[in-house]
Order: C-alpha cells, then structure tokens, then sequence
C-alpha cells in the first residue's frame, strides 16, 4: 500500500522573528488518524479517499503523548479562508494550559542523560521555559540571564526550583554548546517540539511554573520570568 508524504507549513511566532518553518507529515497504513469533525477514528482507506477528492484540501494537526512522541493525528478539512489565504496556525488547535488545574504530564529526558517525570517531580516547584533555538538570535540572552537570577534569589530562600528547558529545534551537541557558552541555568531538553505542541506554547521564551502539588502557578510568554518570582513561597 503506498505512502502519502504530505508537506505542512506550521506557522510559529517567536519575540524575535516570525517564520514559516516546513515540516514533512508522513501518513502510513499504521498512522493513528482522527476526524476533527466528528472525533471519530479515520480508517486509512477513507483518509485515502479523501485525499483523492480534495489532495490540499486537509491539513494534519499532529497531537503528542507525554514523552513528546507523536500520539495521533487530527484530520481537519480546511475552511473556505484556510484555502483562500494557505494559512493555518495549528497551535490555535491545541488546549491550552490553565492556571489551577493539574499539569499535563511530562516524561523528559535531558540533556545531561536524566529523566525528569511530572509525577516524581511533586513536592518541588518546576519551572519549564520552552525556546525556539539555543543560539543567537533566537536565544533571548536577557531572558535567559533573568531566568537565572529568579532561581538565584528562589535558592536564597531555600526554595529550589528544578528548571527544565524545553527546545524545539536544537540537537543534543548544540544544546551542551549552549549551556557551557551562556551558562545557561535550566536543563535543555533538546529536539523537543513535542513538548512546544504538547503545552501550545510556540512563543520563545515562554514559562510555565507548576507547583509542588503539580498543578499550573503561572504561564508567562515573552516576559521576563522575573514576574514568577512572587509565585515562589517557602511553605511553612
């Protein structure tokens, strides 16, 4: 059976630049598909059909399970504007987090070879900033330098924070580059789009400080982290 190789533009906004980055959505036999219309399972010979129909007709709005591994894919027939203009922002798709409810759950693996889970993480205060790339100019050195100091003054009163850093587009070597040249004070998770679909958060730097019981403080996207600092109480 063959192979339907579907080219999809995913239009992301950073503070620093907003691009247009091409990315290849490859559909097999073995591809979990689901109707957005209906919320229903999409067999593969029906989405077979109705790329024969209407081949740029749909687009493939990728949603990711909690190790950031693509999960499924949602099939969503393209509005009247959607083919006028070929613009489609799928992060408008994705369900936002919400301060007070319990954080989605995360399996990371960082870049120093750790594995850091939602779940075990409880009783700590944990800060993800999500980054585009760890290099210039996509990396916000101010930023990154604020985030820093928040931990600094957090650690002064005895409140550690772990402090993970979710990347979209470095590799694993340029994320190690990073940390020694910026002295960078959170742990990069690299190749980690996943986690910038997962959390619907494409805006670079974006932080999301989750509270020792696991659920959402704070969502802050494009502002320095500093604001977070009166979220970080010591218990009594």
């Amino acid at each position: 059976m063959r192979i339907l190789c579907l080219s999809v533009l995913l239009a992301l906004s950073s503070q620093l630049c907003f691009a247009q980055y091409g990315t290849t959505t490859r559909i097999d036999p073995s591809s979990k598909l689901y109707d957005k219309a209906t919320g229903q399972p999409l067999p593969y010979k029906e989405f077979e059909k109705l790329m024969r129909a209407d081949p740029t007709g749909y687009v493939f709005i990728p949603f990711y399970d909690k190790y950031g591994q693509l999960d499924y894919h949602s099939v969503h027939k393209k509005t009247k504007e959607e083919r006028e203009t070929n613009y489609f922002n799928p992060f408008d798709e994705y369900e936002k987090q919400k301060v007070g409810q319990p954080v989605a759950p995360f399996v990371m693996k960082g870049v120093d070879d750790k594995v850091y889970s939602s779940s075990e993480l409880k009783g700590s205060y944990v800060l993800l900033s999500f980054w585009l790339k760890l290099s210039k100019p996509h990396l916000s050195t101010n930023l990154a330098k604020d985030l820093g100091t928040l931990l600094t003054k957090a650690a002064a009163k005895g409140i550690p924070v772990i402090s993970l850093g979710v990347v979209n587009y470095s590799s694993a070597e340029e994320c190690r580059q990073a940390v020694e040249e910026f002295k960078l004070s959170f742990i990069p998770i690299p190749d980690s789009k996943g986690f910038v679909h997962r959390y619907a958060l494409p805006n670079s730097p974006s932080f999301l400080l989750i509270s020792p019981e696991g659920t959402v403080m704070a969502i802050s996207e494009g502002e320095s982290p500093l604001k977070l600092e009166k979220y970080l109480t010591k218990k009594n």
